[in-house]
């Protein structure tokens, strides 16, 4: 539900209480340069779910389920984001382009929540990938 393009709130992932270190990711079908990575938390003064959250580029999947750690860290998020529903815009802090078929986002703290929760998730990326 989360690249459906519903930005509503009627519309959201939502991972379960009982999975530490909650993620989703999204394939997007080659390789390619990621550029900018946009979140809309939830809403309804829930927001407060997507905290300590990283965002990483990967070229494979991981061999272990959930284990992004491989993976080049895209973005760190601390949060809280505002409370109001709105874009979230994450931009790469690497000196390098990072490159990849997956864009995984991952809650790795567990205070206050365990979960987490976001309406919509846009990637932007080049549309011919490099060879990094």
């Amino acid at each position: 539900m989360a690249v459906d393009g519903d930005e509503s709130t009627a519309s959201f992932f939502h991972s379960y209480p009982s999975i530490v270190k909650p993620w989703w990711y999204v394939d997007l079908g080659e390789n390619r340069v990621v550029k900018e990575v946009h979140v809309i938390p939830y809403g309804n003064g829930h927001s407060q779910l997507f905290t300590t959250v990283e965002i990483r580029v990967g070229k494979a999947l991981p061999a272990v389920s959930g284990d992004f750690s491989s993976w080049d860290l895209f973005y760190y998020f601390q949060g809280p984001p505002p409370a109001v529903l709105e874009y979230q815009k994450f931009s790469t802090n690497s000196s390098y382009p990072l490159c990849g078929r997956y864009v995984s986002i991952q809650k790795v703290g567990t205070s206050p929540y365990v979960y987490f929760a976001f309406n919509e998730v846009k990637v932007f990326a080049m549309e011919k990938s490099l060879d990094i």
